[in-house]
């Protein structure tokens, strides 16, 4: 193992408490049996050629896990590119980001996580992967990173999909789940997460004027961390390596950042300090074409100007090998 890949798997360790992949024994990379039903398939009059299907996955044999993925295909045969959210427990994409991915002919994915764990405002780690696994450590975030990847199994083998040109996107905690799943799964073609602060894409070293703590993450949400997470933080360990070793990971594959400097809450200046030092995991080459940085101004929301910085890398960044 790389120095670098000890410092992230500790780091993943602390803050997540593991991943799924390894509660259940298995090695990075195994295989889960993992099953999709087609539920619906609509064409809609509005989008000529383009198609949105509804799947039930599961896994398991008996299945002990099922969530219902959307997938917007684009026009003509394929293989398009695909990006998946797991954030539709907010809202779906908006209609004219659905517009602008079948123009551009990529495909777009999303699935409610919280049918794979809870996301209440009590702190209880419920759901049926945290019932599958009740003395393991992880938190909510390595479960939904692990339905992001549990997703990408099946947009793999559809019809009309690349399998090597499969992305995942989260907004705030959909963003640090994106980054988790991208940093522990190499099939990731583009990760991208937006406003993702503490625990995501910023620093829980530095800090920027009024910022979320690591401490103040793991009061508000204990679920989502290691199930240790709160009790070691308020005994004032720190987290035994920065936010930049887990981006390093992602290398040389794709990565979008994107960040309104207004939100402080998400922590910013932490965020450019972090960017700066995993660049350097790509090859001089990729530093601008496959690790990109968006700024703009405004909240603490996926803007439709950050789904336009995504679909922009999407239609640029090469397949994978």
């Amino acid at each position: 193992m790389s120095a670098s890949s000890a410092f992230t798997r500790a780091l993943i360790h602390a803050v997540h408490g593991g991943t799924v992949q390894a509660a259940a024994g298995l090695h990075d990379g195994a295989a889960w049996p993992v099953d999709a039903v087609r539920l619906h398939d609509w064409r809609p009059a509005h989008w000529p050629g383009a198609a949105l299907q509804s799947w039930r996955v599961s896994v398991g044999s008996p299945a002990w896990v099922a969530w219902t993925v959307q997938v917007l295909h684009p026009p003509g045969p394929g293989p398009a590119a695909a990006l998946v959210s797991g954030d539709a427990c907010w809202l779906p994409p908006p209609v004219e980001v659905m517009s602008a991915f079948i123009e551009a002919g990529v495909a777009l994915a999303w699935f409610n996580r919280t049918e794979l764990a809870a996301d209440g405002d009590d702190g209880t780690r419920e759901g049926p992967v945290f019932d599958r696994f009740p003395q393991a450590r992880f938190g909510a975030l390595s479960v939904w990173a692990w339905g992001l990847q549990r997703t990408v199994d099946v947009l793999s083998r559809l019809d009309g999909i690349d399998a090597r040109r499969i992305g995942v996107v989260g907004h705030s905690r959909g963003g640090k789940a994106a980054l988790l799943a991208g940093a522990t799964d190499a099939r990731i073609w583009l990760t991208a997460a937006n406003n993702s602060g503490t625990a995501g894409a910023s620093s829980s070293l530095r800090l920027g004027r009024g910022s979320e703590t690591p401490l103040a993450l793991a009061q508000r949400f204990p679920h989502w961390l290691a199930r240790d997470a709160l009790a070691s933080l308020a005994a004032g360990q720190a987290w035994p390596a920065d936010q930049d070793v887990l981006l390093a990971s992602i290398a040389p594959r794709g990565l979008l950042l994107t960040q309104s400097i207004d939100d402080r809450w998400a922590n910013p200046v932490g965020l450019r300090h972090v960017a700066a030092l995993a660049r350097r995991a790509w090859p001089v080459p990729q530093r601008q074409t496959s690790f990109r940085v968006a700024w703009r101004r405004g909240p603490h929301a996926l803007q439709v100007e950050d789904w336009a910085a995504l679909l922009a890398m999407a239609e640029s960044l090469p397949p994978m090998a």
